[in-house]
């Protein structure tokens, strides 16, 4: 069962203030359960201790018009469970803040958040439609550090100030990555962004391009480096991205307006950090939103998967997925190789809802397992093992933990040793949202 604390009043909207020990496998409420959404939760591990921050998005009216970014620590007791910290304000408590991402900087220790500040529903943006009778209205990304403090989970640690991570010539900015970067004596991280210079009632589509910002973590967030890296028509890194071999990896989606009719090109890019060039763009999926179902998309994850032994320069397998029907495409690192699984239904008795990967690493050989932790049909989750070198999964189906009462809006992952850390928003029966969190052990 769910836990709820007791709440107070924080903007505008009542916060659960819970900090009580999660057992083993227990779900644990992060926020309390609200009449406006909450989407958008990401979370990121502390790797040196496995404690974790959570992060999501939340609307102080119904039409999510204006939200909030809060976040909530998950520090790590010494027998493997979780205790939930207090939920605390994370961006400003006016205007609209929206999609949060949030990665873990090991040598300064500290979280980054970034968020951006436009709509909430992107349709308006992304439909490209001149005749759109909603006023123009420009946005920013941000961020902040979070350092965690000496009593985690009871008094959160300081929160560094805004910055605005975008160019100021990109008046409008949105849909946010962060991707972390190790050098030799600190960490860097990498933000993508889909930046505009023009737009409104015009009667021009939106002309736009994929912009990056190099940032060096500490106390305060310092951008080193802030530049257009492509000028293709609407081009933006989405969920998630890493970094390998001196290059950016990301799943990106790609917009075209005259080409066939066909408005959305999924794919995974290489992003050059030193120049802000987008190198390559391999289409994974299609989707036409204007008139056509749902066809393979390519939107999604990319994760590495260097062979055991790990060596310099040795090829790796970027997986990607779609939420519509379980496809996997697995990539050589210089994309030049790809070999695409169409694997239907993880579960003939279910429709799979939703889905992440994550990889576990053993310690003692270095070899690494990927998996694909899912929601089936019936709002409960489940695990499987993915074979690197065929793309198809290895095992059987494992329960993890559900079923949910509610809905699923929106999951993430993050692993720590065997241990998945995983966070989600859910729409309760009676319409409420409320943010959790679940810990499970992959044996």
């Amino acid at each position: 069962m769910l836990r709820a604390g007791t709440t107070l009043l924080a903007s505008t909207m009542l916060f659960a203030l819970v900090g009580s020990q999660q057992a083993v496998g227990e779900p644990t409420l992060l926020s309390g359960a609200f009449d406006t959404p909450i989407q958008k939760i990401r979370i990121a591990v502390n790797s040196v201790d496995g404690s974790a921050l959570a992060v999501w998005s939340q609307s102080d009216a119904r039409s999510n018009e204006r939200g909030r970014i809060y976040a909530a620590e998950l520090t790590r007791q010494r027998d493997g469970g979780y205790s939930a910290g207090r939920p605390f304000l994370v961006s400003p408590d006016s205007g609209c803040h929206q999609r949060p991402s949030v990665a873990w900087l090991e040598k300064p220790r500290t979280y980054l958040i970034v968020w951006d500040t436009a709509y909430r529903d992107l349709k308006y943006f992304l439909k490209l439609d001149p005749v759109d009778d909603r006023p123009f209205r420009s946005s920013d990304v941000l961020a902040r550090t979070f350092t965690p403090g000496r009593r985690r989970g009871v008094v959160p640690g300081p929160l560094g100030k805004v910055v605005r991570i975008n160019d100021p010539a990109t008046i409008v900015s949105l849909l946010p990555c962060a991707v972390p970067m190790t050098a030799s004596d600190h960490d860097e991280v990498f933000v993508t962004y889909l930046g505009s210079n023009e737009g409104g009632k015009d009667g021009h589509h939106w002309s736009a391009g994929m912009w990056g910002a190099r940032c060096t973590g500490g106390s305060d967030i310092t951008i080193g480096k802030n530049t257009q890296m492509t000028s293709w028509r609407l081009i933006g890194a989405a969920l998630s991205g890493f970094s390998a071999g001196g290059r950016i990896y990301a799943a990106g989606v790609k917009l075209d307006l005259e080409e066939s009719s066909q408005m959305g090109r999924g794919g995974v890019m290489i992003i050059d950090p030193e120049s802000c060039k987008v190198e390559q763009f391999i289409v994974t999926g299609k989707i036409d939103p204007r008139s056509h179902p749902l066809s393979d998309r390519g939107f999604g994850e990319v994760i590495p998967l260097p062979p055991a032994p790990a060596r310099e320069g040795a090829p790796f397998t970027i997986l990607g997925h779609s939420n519509v029907d379980f496809n996997i495409r697995t990539f050589q690192s210089d994309l030049a190789v790809e070999t695409f699984k169409k694997l239907g239904p993880v579960d003939e008795r279910s429709t799979l809802l939703d889905q992440r990967f994550f990889v576990l690493k053993d310690a003692a050989s270095c070899a690494q397992q990927a998996y694909v932790l899912y929601q089936d049909g019936h709002r409960s989750f489940f695990y499987r093992p993915i074979s690197s070198v065929t793309g198809f999964p290895s095992g059987a189906p494992v329960a993890a933990f559900g079923p949910l009462t509610g809905e699923l809006q929106w999951m993430d992952v993050a692993a720590f040793g065997r241990d998945v850390l995983v966070s989600w928003a859910e729409r309760k029966p009676d319409g409420r949202y409320a943010a959790c969190f679940q810990k499970l052990t992959v044996k």
